[in-house]
């Protein structure tokens, strides 16, 4: 906390409980991250506000070498936040990901290229010769949460390379990792975790400004009665919940 880095304080207060027709929120959230919605800024966009933070706190923390060739691992809402944003700041991304729908929509965000998942180790070494220069990506952002990915993007970075590990997977897993390619290779692998206060007013700043574009990620809203049934069958949309009618 001393350090600045409030999303890794100890005691850390989380609010669950957002489904719900009504939720207490607590004196120390009100305190630090409670922020006006600019006007005009309408409520079902205001609330993609959350998840696009935890995609600027990783991009904040890409910043500080300059723009690189990026390569982002994953093509789901996170990752079409991290093509955008890093695309913004004027890095060249290259996206993975195995669904056409997401690669074009990553191309439609700025990224440079965007290619299916290669299959096996030959395919990782291949999509790593073609990297420029031919050795891999300067900076890798995983975007998944599956350890398989973490392994991948650990073999796509290249000499010197920064590997940001955003997706988190589920508790319990362990990866293995290349020791003699991460220590002669010098590659830096780190997390980049929840979000901050700081992040998630750069991030209301961005979507007010329509910057990044979250209404194309919204379907139709629905109600309370319907979230249940969604989170079951969901595969990653985005439906603003409206309690009673709408």
């Amino acid at each position: 906390c001393r350090a600045g880095r409030p999303n890794l304080c100890p005691g850390i207060t989380y609010l669950t409980g957002a489904f719900a027709e009504r939720v207490r929120v607590p004196a120390a959230i009100t305190a630090r991250n409670t922020h006006p919605l600019p006007p005009g800024l309408a409520p079902a966009e205001a609330a993609a506000s959350e998840p696009l933070a935890c995609a600027v706190h990783t991009a904040q923390g890409c910043r500080a070498t300059g723009p690189r060739e990026a390569l982002i691992l994953g093509g789901g809402v996170q990752g079409w936040f991290l093509t955008a944003l890093l695309a913004r700041e004027g890095n060249r991304v290259t996206l993975l990901d195995p669904h056409p729908e997401r690669r074009e929509r990553a191309l439609r965000a700025g990224a440079a290229a965007a290619h299916s998942v290669p299959r096996d180790d030959e395919g990782v070494d291949e999509l790593g010769r073609s990297a420029p220069g031919g050795a891999g990506w300067p900076l890798v952002v995983e975007a998944v949460g599956r350890p398989a990915a973490w392994v991948m993007a650990a073999a796509l970075a290249g000499p010197g390379g920064e590997v940001v590990l955003h997706g988190g997977c589920p508790a319990g897993s362990r990866v293995e990792l290349p020791t003699g390619r991460i220590h002669y290779s010098e590659l830096t692998l780190r997390g980049s975790y929840h979000h901050t206060p700081d992040a998630f007013r750069e991030a209301i700043s961005l979507i007010a400004a329509g910057d990044i574009p979250v209404g194309r990620l919204l379907r139709a809203p629905v109600d309370l009665a319907d979230v249940p049934e969604l989170l079951r069958a969901s595969r990653g949309d985005k439906h603003p919940v409206m309690p009673g009618d709408h």
